[in-house]
């Protein structure tokens, strides 16, 4: 809802159609994706091409990274700018409660996942990790791989949470 969106967001809507008429940004026209999206950014969502970057990645010693999407408390996607790619990426030493799941329908029409309501503070968990890190610039530190080809590793807050210490 509106409660979501930022102070700016009519000043920050103006200026992304006026970025879109005039073809820049990520609105250029790229000749070398195909998709006209001007970003040439991989996704690392199979095992062995996340497992293939995890060398350098884990290169430099913290890596700057946008969260883009969060799955749980503790499990997020980061877009990682300085390699140009999206990333799974879990807390280390975080057993995070899971949240509430609907049911999925195959084609079949048969279930093939039941309903399931959240863990206890899994919902809680969820929405903190939105609230602090969700489309913000954090520092992560990849310590290893899962064989999901999730990273697992630190996650580092550039400013203090309102309230908190600035510890993760």
């Amino acid at each position: 809802g509106s409660a979501e969106r930022s102070e700016h967001y009519h000043e920050l809507m103006e200026a992304r159609t006026k970025a879109e008429s005039a073809k820049k940004g990520l609105y250029k026209i790229s000749t070398t994706n195909g998709d006209g999206s001007g970003r040439n950014v991989m996704d690392l969502n199979t095992p062995a091409l996340a497992k293939s970057y995890l060398p350098a990645l884990q290169q430099s010693a913290k890596l700057k990274a946008i969260v883009e999407y969060i799955h749980n408390g503790a499990r997020m996607k980061v877009y990682i700018p300085t390699h140009s790619c999206l990333l799974s990426f879990a807390l280390s030493g975080v057993q995070c409660p899971s949240t509430a799941r609907g049911e999925v329908v195959g084609e079949s029409g048969k279930v093939t996942r039941k309903a399931t309501p959240a863990e206890p503070y899994g919902n809680e968990a969820l929405a903190f990790t939105r609230a602090t890190t969700l489309q913000k610039e954090v520092e992560i530190v990849i310590e290893t791989m899962d064989r999901g080809g999730t990273a697992i590793g630190q996650l580092l807050i550039a400013r203090p949470i309102k309230g908190g210490n600035g510890a993760t």
